[in-house]
């Protein structure tokens, strides 16, 4: 396992087009203080950013897979996706975030999905009464009348 820290940090620094000053800056609004300097010893090997530092740098380059990352290894969600697939997964996350029902601490009001109930808890009625019912064709899957 090769891991190399600086080398791909001075990597993912240069693909945001970044000055080693410019991401500095950006690790204040953190609460860090370095500068160019301590950024150019992390990218050369003469020094490792704490744990706390190296957090706060994956999230200013977008890094959200660190195994894979920062030593090939192909492990996690996005193991066996080319950076078009990264990309595309991440965009894909980012919608679910607008979506109530996929973020943390969302009630469902008690209900199950699958248990014959709305979200509002109101029940459902027979949707093949009414004029409703399979459609033939094979283009769509339910036909509702009326």
């Amino acid at each position: 396992m090769n891991i190399s820290i600086g080398t791909t940090l001075s990597e993912l620094r240069k693909d945001k087009r970044l000055k080693q000053k410019e991401l500095a800056a950006k690790l204040s609004d953190y609460g860090f203080k370095v500068g160019a300097k301590t950024i150019y010893n992390w990218e050369k090997g003469l020094a490792q950013p704490s744990i706390p530092h190296f957090i706060a740098l994956c999230d200013i380059l977008d890094v959200d897979d660190v195994l894979w990352r920062f030593a090939s290894i192909p492990k996690g969600p996005y193991s066996g996706l080319n950076a078009d697939g990264r990309q595309k997964a991440r965009e894909f996350i980012d919608l679910l975030f607008h979506i109530d029902m996929y973020k943390v601490g969302f009630d469902m009001g008690g209900s199950r999905i699958g248990d014959g109930s709305f979200v509002d808890g109101s029940g459902f009625e027979d949707s093949l009464s009414g004029g409703a019912g399979v459609c033939d064709s094979d283009d769509t899957g339910v036909h509702f009348g009326g």
